[in-house]
């Protein structure tokens, strides 16, 4: 049975698992000012005559930072203090209805649990969530808790720390990719398409070179910046009137010429062995139809424009400009 009435706030304790992201300091001014909506969920008094707090603990933590405001607390208590699986089963209940709750913090209350000697199939009946979502929550809990927790600290993703630790790759350049993480860098996104590349049948295959190339441009590429929006902006506009966007010239031509030095680091010479006759002319055709574009470029001044003539079998030196 359970009853409301006041506490001493020095009688409150947090038992098993504190709260990781506190943010109390506008949580403690919300407090003074307006007072404490909801009273804290507590069980006790235990042997030492406190009371164990199951809901509530990061109102208490911001009640802390004001000493003197804040005398006593409005409680909910229940005098039967249940054991520590128990409460960590209640808490965890809670827990995962609540977005605020990090993964690392259900973690901490799913091992308490569990290792205070519930099976996963007891406490998914406890909390009315099937074993799989348990599982889910449990996934990275092999990482040592040192990682997770600041990880945690520093408001970054638990699946993409994940990911960072079962990379096949130099270890010097994981603990690159982990501070990455910590500054916030490397996120949920990232680890999915990281995910991806990992579970490809031919990176085991790379040689830690090419693993560090192939993370970074994954990396660079999975997420949609503003920068690739401007881009995709400012091609469409320069294709059809580049007369009235000249701003972006500068854009367009960085963005020209990445693109082809990418491609040029794409061909390795020894390709000439391995691709059919029919395939040489699908990629003669399509640097003929580069060069056309691309004729002003090489042409010599002709009055107001360019002339120059074009043929299959022209060398790239016949179209070095006359200085």
């Amino acid at each position: 049975m359970e009853e409301t009435r006041l506490i001493p706030l020095n009688d409150l304790k947090v038992d098993l698992v504190g709260r990781i992201q506190l943010g109390d300091t506008d949580l403690a001014d919300n407090l003074v000012h307006q007072g404490l909506k909801e009273p804290l969920r507590v069980q006790g008094p235990d042997s030492d005559g406190k009371y164990i707090i199951i809901s509530g603990i990061r109102r208490f933590e911001a009640m802390k930072k004001k000493p003197g405001q804040f005398i006593t607390v409005l409680c909910r208590v229940s005098e039967v203090v249940t054991s520590r699986a128990d409460r960590a089963t209640e808490m965890l209940t809670d827990t995962m209805h609540q977005k605020r709750k990090t993964k690392f913090e259900k973690q901490l209350l799913i091992k308490e649990a569990l290792d205070n000697g519930m099976t996963k199939k007891e406490l998914s009946k406890k909390i009315n969530k099937p074993i799989s979502v348990i599982n889910r929550e449990s996934k990275g809990m092999e990482i040592p808790e040192k990682f997770r927790r600041e990880v945690a600290e520093a408001k970054g993703s638990q699946d993409a720390l994940i990911t960072i630790f079962k990379l096949d790759c130099d270890k010097s350049y994981r603990n690159v990719l982990y501070k990455r993480l910590l500054n916030r860098e490397i996120g949920t996104e990232d680890s999915r398409a990281l995910n991806k590349i990992i579970k490809h049948s031919e990176y085991p295959f790379l040689d830690n070179k090419q693993k560090k190339k192939v993370i970074e441009e994954t990396l660079s590429n999975c997420r949609f910046k503003y920068e690739d929006a401007n881009q995709i902006i400012m091609l469409e506009l320069l294709k059809d009137n580049p007369e009235n966007h000249s701003d972006y010239v500068n854009e367009w031509v960085n963005c020209v010429c990445d693109d082809i030095e990418r491609l040029s680091g794409m061909i390795n010479p020894n390709m000439n062995k391995m691709v059919s006759p029919f395939q040489k002319k699908r990629i003669k055709a399509a640097l003929s139809k580069l060069r056309k574009s691309l004729k002003w470029v090489y042409g010599e001044r002709k009055g107001n424009g360019y002339k120059i003539d074009f043929h299959d079998e022209e060398d790239d030196d016949d179209y070095q400009r006359n200085v």
